[in-house]
C-alpha cells in the first residue's frame, strides 16, 4: 500500500512525504512510511475523468486499442485526451 501511496505521490495526485528505511541497507522501492496530506486539484480533476462506469470503460478501451498499459501516466493522458480534464 506504501509503494501505491508513494507513486500518487510521485505523479502530483496527492501531496505527502515518503520515509525510506534508515538502517543502512540498500534503498528499497517500498517506503517504510507515507503521509498522506491532501488530494491536489490534479488528482480531484483525474479521479472525476475516471469517476464512471462509462468514462472508466471508455479510458480502458482507448489505451488497450492503442495498444498501452494501464498506468497513471497513460489512464491521465487519455482521460485528458477524450475528456479534456485540466491536468499536468
Amino acid at each position: 500500500m506504501n509503494f501505491h501511496k508513494a507513486l500518487l505521490i510521485d505523479r502530483g495526485l496527492i501531496e505527502g512525504s515518503v520515509k525510506y528505511s534508515s538502517t543502512g541497507q540498500e534503498p528499497r522501492d517500498i517506503p517504510d512510511h507515507v503521509l498522506i496530506k491532501r488530494m491536489t486539484w490534479e488528482g480531484h480533476n483525474f479521479i472525476d475523468a475516471i469517476a464512471t462506469d462509462t468514462k472508466w470503460n471508455k479510458v480502458k478501451t482507448f489505451l488497450l486499442e492503442a495498444g498501452k498499459d494501464l498506468t497513471i501516466e497513460t489512464i491521465k493522458i487519455a482521460a485528458q485526451t477524450l475528456f479534456g480534464f485540466a491536468g499536468s
